[in-house]
């Protein structure tokens, strides 16, 4: 297939060009942007509130996060349903223009996604640590298979229909979880019934509660290949347990550490950067340890079930509000174990707590069903954008 430069069928960062200043157009920002490439043109301004100090764009021009993270994560759209055919938004966003007449919007969107052209332009960022940028010298040049039209059209079609999919099922996971949320509500969070309940801490209801070692305890060039797993915050920052990132150590390094060993059916809950999110530790978990990062909490079960405090601390208004305050004016927001130690609420019947997990578990088993299919469908994506683009 013909390779071409990418500078040779876009216009990157068009100039603009002269504008009635008091036509109104769409304001994008960078946040108006999803992460699903759609974009919220509802915010009308005149030209002259933005024409200084934003980027211009106009319909089918595709925007491209130049910045990171956003870059990585793929950040990026179509312009289209823009007011007056024209938008303004963030300098954060590279501008290609496709020559229409060789390339479809369609085509070069995706191109700009797909993840070894974002791993190569995040490798060739320039400028300072924090403020690094994919440079337009570098767009330019970079090669894009170029099919005939009819081929690019056929190809988009695919990816569409694919995408189309992927969306739905994120949709239904996301009713999911909305629906063991306002259950959740319904059971636990009507005040006539909370009065009747004991105002209990979560020191109260657990048997143990710890953190990680902290300082020279567990040294980052300590973690080898295998051995004994240590769980971080990326282990329950979905709020789920997942094996996202695997760490070890050393049978003899765990002798040290032993007394931060997680239990099967301990609650885990992240209390340095992305804090407030929990998780269950599975029954099947190789030892492990926990990091400084995470609280690990083992209950006392006649007063409480694992899986009803996980969705606690991520559901419940009042643990909420007082994780929301107690991690607030730092320089980075963070918690530590006295906090979690003190955090109150209205301790429902264990029984009434078993009945909400018994339909926290049928739901889990259709999101395990939902996920299964997205996965698979989003391995079909990713090999086609590798096949066409790569």
């Amino acid at each position: 297939m013909m390779r071409v430069k990418l500078g040779d069928i876009c216009e990157i960062n068009p100039k603009r060009t002269p504008e009635d200043l008091d036509m109104n157009v769409s304001f994008i920002p960078m946040q108006r942007v999803s992460d699903q490439g759609d974009i919220d043109t509802s915010d009308i301004r005149s030209i002259k509130e933005v024409c200084k100090g934003f980027t211009a764009f106009v319909d089918g021009d595709i925007l491209m996060a130049k910045i990171t993270p956003c870059m990585e994560n793929g950040k990026g759209a179509i312009a289209s349903g823009l007011h007056n055919g024209i938008g303004y938004g963030s300098t954060e966003f590279h501008v290609l223009r496709p020559n229409q007449d060789l390339v479809r919007s369609s085509w070069i969107y995706y191109f700009t996604i797909e993840k070894l052209f974002r791993l190569n332009c995040e490798k060739n960022m320039t400028g300072s640590a924090g403020q690094k940028r994919v440079p337009k010298s570098y767009l330019q040049g970079y090669p894009i298979p170029l099919p005939s039209l009819a081929e690019q059209d056929m190809k988009i079609a695919t990816l569409d229909r694919l995408r189309q999919i992927i969306i739905l099922y994120k949709s239904q996971l996301q009713k999911l979880d909305d629906l063991v949320k306002a259950r959740f509500v319904e059971m636990f969070v009507k005040k006539d019934v909370m009065e009747d309940w004991p105002e209990k801490k979560i020191m109260d209801i657990s048997t143990d509660m710890r953190t990680g070692p902290f300082g020279s305890a567990l040294l980052h060039d300590e973690f080898v290949d295998s051995g004994i797993f240590v769980l971080g915050i990326d282990n329950a920052v979905e709020n789920k347990f997942s094996y996202n990132r695997m760490r070890y150590i050393t049978e003899e390094k765990y002798q040290q550490l032993k007394r931060y060993t997680v239990n099967p059916d301990d609650v885990i809950i992240t209390i340095m950067g992305t804090v407030g999110r929990s998780a269950v530790i599975p029954r099947n978990i190789p030892r492990a340890i926990n990091t400084k990062h995470l609280a690990c909490i083992t209950l006392d079960r006649d007063q409480a079930n694992p899986y009803f405090l996980s969705c606690a601390f991520q559901i419940h208004p009042v643990i909420r509000t007082q994780l929301q305050k107690q991690s607030k004016g730092a320089i980075m927001d963070g918690l530590n174990l006295t906090i979690i130690k003190r955090l109150s609420f209205s301790l429902p019947p264990i029984d009434l707590q078993e009945q909400f997990v018994d339909f926290y578990n049928q739901i889990d088993k259709s999101k395990a069903a939902v996920q299964q299919a997205l996965d698979k469908t989003q391995q079909l994506f990713d090999s086609l954008m590798q096949q066409y683009f790569a």
